[in-house]
């Protein structure tokens, strides 16, 4: 919860629903939490908050009526960076908030049709799916230096499979076939730069361990290597092999991060070796 704080300090998330009950599972008391939904005989019991817009009409507004209501783009547009949170994404949807400029956070309508299209298929034998998921780093979107389509497997059958818990990277275990979507999951990993760095040394201090738990030797061959051979690779591999140089500057500052990770890993390694 305290992570979530944080999060909204700089990032305030409307959620737009038709039933504002959906919506109140996390207290609108939460700073930079805001909620627009209809004024229905549940949201009567509610106390007045000025987090929350109740939309007044002789009839109940759905999702995408609601976002298009004088009232609530108003009250949209006063936020500063918000993100927007819907119960079900749809083609009309991501038009409005397109045009609109606002920044949907759900994954696409598509991949959501797609994913309930697969889960309804009880008869299959496929047990999991690849998804491809599209990072948003700096500002924008990723889409070279290896990283997109970066296919993550998040999509499988209850009591099919697991995570096994060991690594922070890591992949499901399903038991059966998988198969691979094609629409991507956005993935907003990180708040800010600040937030990238902070994730960056909680890496590099599993890494070290990881090393600790191996026994790696330290001596001029591994100092060597994770000093210097592996930095330059990573870089090169990302930024120039993968064309993360077709990124501007998040592909730069992605590759030049990434080859950074093993010289800090190394030298807290040798600190707690």
């Amino acid at each position: 919860m305290l992570a979530l704080k944080k999060a909204l300090e700089s990032h305030p998330i409307v959620y737009i629903t038709r039933d504002i009950e959906r919506a109140i599972g996390l207290s609108p008391s939460i700073e930079n939490y805001y909620i627009v939904s209809n004024h229905n005989h549940f949201a009567k019991s509610i106390p007045p908050n000025p987090s929350i817009l109740l939309i007044k009409e002789g009839e109940k507004l759905d999702t995408r009526e609601l976002l298009e209501h004088p009232e609530t783009i108003k009250f949209i547009n006063r936020l500063k960076n918000p993100g927007l949170l819907v119960f079900k994404n749809t083609p009309q949807i991501e038009k409005i908030c397109q045009i609109k400029n606002w920044k949907l956070l759900n994954p696409s309508a598509e991949l959501a049709n797609r994913v309930e299209e697969k889960i309804s298929q009880g008869d299959s034998v496929v047990n999991g799916y690849w998804i491809p998921r599209k990072n948003y780093f700096l500002g924008s979107w990723l889409k070279k230096g290896g990283v997109y389509p970066e296919y993550t497997l998040r999509l499988y059958r209850n009591g099919k499979g697991r995570l096994p818990c060991k690594t922070v990277h890591e992949q499901a275990e399903v038991d059966g076939e998988v198969g691979y979507l094609k629409n991507d999951l956005l993935h907003y990993p990180y708040i800010n730069f600040a937030g990238y760095l902070a994730k960056a040394e909680i890496y590099t201090d599993l890494t070290a361990r990881l090393w600790r738990d191996q026994s790696v030797k330290i001596n001029p061959i591994t100092t060597l290597k994770y000093m210097i051979v592996m930095p330059l690779y990573t870089f090169f591999n990302i930024y120039i092999r993968h064309l993360g140089i077709l990124d501007l500057f998040p592909g730069f500052v992605w590759a030049l991060y990434s080859a950074l990770h093993f010289p800090q890993a190394y030298l807290k390694y040798i600190k707690i070796r």
